[in-house]
C-alpha cells in the first residue's frame, strides 16, 4: 500500500511538471501565430462571422481555436512544429521530450473503462483500437466508467495525456460526426488518428451542439 502511494505520489508530481511544461509551450507557440492562421481554423470552426471578424460565445470555443491554430497543418508546417524550430531545447531534456510530443499528436475518441491503479484513468482508443493509460487530474476526479470523449493527446511519458481540452461525445454527436464524414473518409485508422479535418469536424459539431460548454480543463 506505501509503495503504492508513493508511485502515485510520483506519478502526479512528474504528470504535473510535464502538463506546466506543455501549457507553457502552447503559451509561446501562439504568440507566433498570425491574425490569418486564428481566421482560417475559425472558418473551420464555424466561429468566423464576416471576413475577419471573430465571434466568441464562451471561453471553451476560444480553447478549441487555439488548440486547432496551433496543430492545423496550413500550407506547410503546423505552428507548433514552427516553433519547434525556433526554440532551445536541449535534445534529452524534458522540454525537447515534451515538444517532441505535441508535434507528434494523435486525436482519439475515447471511453473511459476505469481509474488507473496508480493515478489516471484507463481508457479505450476507438480510433486505434487500443487500451491507453491517461493521466488528466480533472477527469480522475469527476470521469465515471463508460463516458466518451474526443480529445488530442500527446505521450510525454509513460502515459497519455489531454492537450487540455477534451470534447464530451454523447450519441447524438457521436452519431452526427459519422454521418457527416464524407465516404473517402471513413476509414477511421487512416483519416482520425492525424487528420486536422476530423479534429476541426468535431469541435465544429461539438460548438454547434453546445456540447462544446461541458468541456473540463486540466
Amino acid at each position: 500500500m506505501f509503495a503504492r502511494k508513493a508511485k502515485r505520489k510520483e506519478v502526479l508530481k512528474r504528470y504535473r511538471r510535464l502538463r506546466a511544461i506543455s501549457t507553457e509551450h502552447a503559451h509561446q507557440a501562439l504568440k507566433l501565430a498570425s491574425r490569418k492562421s486564428y481566421e482560417k481554423a475559425g472558418r473551420r470552426l464555424g466561429i468566423v462571422r464576416g471576413k475577419k471578424l471573430l465571434v466568441f460565445d464562451s471561453e471553451q470555443e476560444m480553447q478549441l481555436l487555439a488548440d486547432l491554430t496551433l496543430c492545423m497543418k496550413l500550407s506547410g508546417p503546423s505552428l507548433i512544429e514552427r516553433y519547434r524550430r525556433s526554440v532551445h531545447a536541449p535534445e534529452g531534456s524534458e522540454e525537447r521530450t515534451v515538444l517532441d510530443a505535441m508535434c507528434d499528436w494523435r486525436f482519439a475518441l475515447l471511453i473511459v473503462k476505469h481509474k488507473h491503479p496508480v493515478a489516471g484513468l484507463v481508457v479505450d482508443d476507438l480510433v486505434r483500437q487500443e487500451e491507453l493509460w491517461l493521466m488528466d487530474e480533472s477527469m480522475e476526479a469527476t470521469a465515471k466508467p463508460g463516458l466518451a470523449l474526443a480529445s488530442r493527446l500527446i505521450k510525454p511519458a509513460e502515459f497519455h495525456t489531454t492537450t487540455g481540452a477534451a470534447v464530451p461525445m454523447d450519441e447524438l454527436l457521436l452519431l452526427e460526426v459519422l454521418r457527416t464524414l464524407p465516404p473517402q473518409l471513413r476509414d477511421p485508422a487512416v483519416f482520425t488518428a492525424r487528420s486536422d479535418k476530423f479534429v476541426a469536424m468535431v469541435y465544429e459539431k461539438a460548438i454547434a451542439m453546445g456540447t462544446a460548454e461541458r468541456i473540463e480543463y486540466a
